[in-house]
């Protein structure tokens, strides 16, 4: 009732009006019943209502009743009429002014609690937001798009009217009407129980865009919502667990979180999933099929099928340039043997080689190599160096241009060379801001240039949320748990028996039981095939090209295991210690073929066709 009151009274003025004047009305009513019950007059409702209304609307209504009586004979009647008269004329003035007053107070007040977000409300089945940042618009559209979701409740410690106006710009008023703002900060068990933690269906953790140590207060958020949710009794809370998406700006820590059990999910409250916008928009723009620009994908080896060699070049050392150079490195490792893949940062700044890993780290890494150039991306060196590869015949370019800031962004494309722009490269252009607010590629670029332009990083996606990547890591660890029900060596029947032994509920009872690190190896395995299954796109298990293809996938699970700490040595997963951190020439034919089940399983999801 107290939603009701406050979606449509309370925020309208059209019907604070009516109340008002049903108000007035109810209260002449009164008035008059009981002049009239004291006088013991016999007269009709509406004679009633008709002289209370007077009474309350006009003072010439108190004239007119005194007129009545002023032809009467002096005596007690008269006195006691007159004074009925005046009292009742002065009682209902000071009550329609009252109410008047009240009425005008309280929708302030009331509306004022709105805008500030003070007004706790009881939830059932309702997402909740905590924060607000650049994604936030995105992520209530995508959230009241699920049936699931009744309603949705954002919390943060900005202010409420600000949100409030942001939501008016980009939701309908249909849409508008199932959202609530509740600003406060996690913290207590009282602000927990305000937002019904325990009803809720979904959480999804942002943090505050002004707010400072965003990543330490998100995951203080995740453990003090699971320790409030695992105290509250059976049957007082929503059944079964929650899924919890925890924002981790940080990149080098995002990663490590990767690989560590945090202790929101030692419990069986939340089915948590740690993300990172910079990185999630890496993958977006890796993805074979998820691109929004109609021209066609992101991959680097796209441009050029039957490139023997594939270089990145980050220009920008900001997080998302962090993130390309991170979620490239595994997954650069197609092709002929030998490091002839490279990934590029340039950056003015020397301490921007910070951000990479140890060069020790580096030396490792199988069939990718990684530099660091102390150049900013536009600068003639950066140009030459670019320029070089681009004009390699057996050598796919993508340039991925990582400046926070779109204006600097766009001009630092239309800083590359001329000579560059004509070759056919891949450029990715950062605009963090919505699709329909890109500058227009027709601006940026002129009738000799040959590079295929796009943008990444736009507010209006949240790749996170895709529940297809997660999906396919689900297929990839279930058939690698059943690889001892699969054939063997060349047997092509592997992909036909794949889907005959699939079992959905199985999968996500596997998938609930493994760490979060394995979790993480299966996801960027499905990851990595589904880029690779374009390169090698026959399909078939006995061909050249399917063994180069477990070639590669060897070659990232080495370089994922490499960038992740572990070491080769007598396999021990609680110490990161493994075995197979070797040459894919010397693995046993066993352990070599083992990669076939996660081909099969990309293979039964279609991954794999022509």
């Amino acid at each position: 009732m107290k939603k009701f009151f406050d979606k449509y009274l309370f925020i309208k003025f059209n019907l604070q009006l009516v109340a008002s004047i049903v108000t007035v009305l109810g209260g002449a009513l009164l008035i008059s019943e009981l002049r009239f019950w004291a006088l013991d007059m016999d007269n009709t409702l509406f004679q009633k209502w008709i002289w209370g209304f007077q009474q309350v609307s006009s003072p010439a209504s108190g004239i007119k009743a005194l007129e009545s009586i002023s032809s009467m004979p002096l005596g007690l009647p008269f006195f006691i009429l007159l004074g009925v008269s005046f009292i009742s004329w002065f009682i209902s003035i000071a009550v329609y002014s009252f109410i008047t007053g009240a009425i005008v107070n309280a929708f302030r007040n009331r509306q004022q609690m709105i805008n500030e977000g003070s007004i706790k409300y009881s939830f059932k089945e309702h997402g909740i937001i905590i924060g607000w940042n650049v994604q936030s618009i995105a992520v209530v559209r995508k959230l009241l798009s699920r049936d699931d979701i009744k309603e949705l409740l954002i919390v943060s410690g900005q202010k409420a009217q600000e949100l409030r106006g942001e939501l008016k710009l980009a939701l309908p008023p249909k849409e508008l009407d199932k959202v609530f703002i509740y600003s406060k900060n996690i913290r207590l068990s009282s602000t927990l129980r305000a937002i019904s933690a325990e009803w809720s269906r979904l959480i999804v953790v942002l943090g505050d865009r002004n707010g400072t140590d965003n990543n330490g207060v998100n995951m203080r958020i995740v453990a003090t919502l699971s320790d409030y949710i695992h105290g509250i009794p059976e049957g007082k809370k929503l059944e079964g667990k929650k899924k919890l998406y925890l924002n981790i700006d940080n990149t080098a820590l995002y990663l490590q979180s990767r690989n560590m059990e945090l202790p929101a999910t030692a419990d069986s409250v939340f089915d948590v999933e740690i993300y990172n916008y910079y990185e999630s928009w890496a993958w977006q723009c890796w993805s074979a099929s998820k691109g929004k620009d109609p021209d066609g994908d992101y991959l680097p080896i796209r441009y050029k099928h039957e490139a023997e060699r594939a270089e990145l070049f980050v220009i920008g050392s900001t997080p998302m340039g962090q993130a390309f150079v991170n979620y490239a490195m595994p997954l650069m490792t197609y092709g002929n043997e030998g490091r002839h893949n490279r990934i590029t940062l340039f950056d003015a700044k020397a301490d921007a080689a910070r951000f990479l890993p140890k060069q020790e780290t580096l030396s490792s890494l199988p069939e990718v190599e990684v530099q660091f150039v102390q150049r900013s991306g536009d600068s003639e060196e950066a140009n030459e160096l670019m320029l070089k590869a681009a004009l390699r015949e057996d050598t796919a370019v993508t340039v991925v241009i990582a400046i926070a800031n779109p204006d600097e962004a766009a001009n630092t494309y239309l800083q590359l060379s001329n000579s560059l722009r004509r070759q056919p490269i891949s450029v990715l252009l950062c605009q963090a801001t919505d699709t329909a607010d890109c500058i227009d590629k027709r601006y940026l670029q002129t009738g000799g240039d040959s590079t295929i332009l796009r943008y990444f990083g736009m507010t209006d996606c949240i790749p996170w949320m895709d529940t297809e990547r997660q999906m396919m890591g689900k297929a990839v660890n279930y058939y690698y748990k059943h690889k001892d029900e699969l054939p063997h060596g060349e047997d092509p029947s592997i992909v036909t028996m794949a889907p005959a032994i699939w079992n959905e509920a199985e999968a996500d009872r596997l998938w609930q039981s493994i760490k979060r690190w394995e979790k993480w190896s299966s996801i960027n395995s499905g990851d990595s095939f589904k880029e690779k299954s374009f390169v090698f796109s026959d399909g078939a298990l006995t061909s050249p090209k399917c063994r180069a293809m477990l070639h590669a996938e060897h070659n990232r699970w080495w370089t994922e295991r490499i960038l992740d700490g572990w070491i080769l040595g007598e396999r021990c997963n609680d110490k990161f210690i493994h075995d197979k951190m070797v040459p894919f020439d010397k693995l046993d034919a066993l352990t070599a073929d083992n990669d076939r089940i996660n081909i099969a399983a990309m293979a039964r999801h279609g991954f794999l066709k022509n």
